[in-house]
């Protein structure tokens, strides 16, 4: 089994690789990935409030227990936040050691074989 890859690292190369009629897909997976962000944040805020209140209706009395519940979901919300930069970070770094690895020829292989958009790993190398 081969794995195809597309290394795009440059904006000015996307036009070369990228197929506009893709364009709609891309447009609603990122919509769907909006969408799910959304439900996972708003059940974990809600698994904080019934986790601290329980059945409890709001009641003056338990305004500091609610605090308390936005505040720990404000302070696992950001640790999710870190989290998610380091790997960004970390997925930047790997593209920077690709870019190294083929030696940031503007992509030869690929413009050599303009029929070919999914190159794998080995001939980028290879050829780069």
């Amino acid at each position: 089994m081969r794995v195809r890859i597309i290394f795009i690292s440059k904006h000015e190369h996307y036009n070369e690789l990228g197929d506009q009629s893709a364009y709609g897909l891309a447009s609603g997976v990122v919509a769907s990935m909006r969408l799910i962000g959304q439900m996972l944040s708003m059940g974990l805020v809600s698994f904080m409030f019934s986790l601290y209140l329980g059945q409890a209706y709001m009641t003056p009395e338990l305004n500091p227990v609610f605090l308390k519940s936005v505040n720990a979901s404000f302070a696992l919300s950001g640790t999710i936040c870190v989290i998610g930069i380091y790997f960004s970070l970390a997925r930047g770094k790997i593209l920077a050691k690709i870019d190294e690895i083929i030696g940031n020829q503007d992509y030869a292989p690929l413009k050599s074989n303009p029929g070919s958009k999914n190159m794998d790993f080995n001939t980028l190398i290879n050829e780069g």
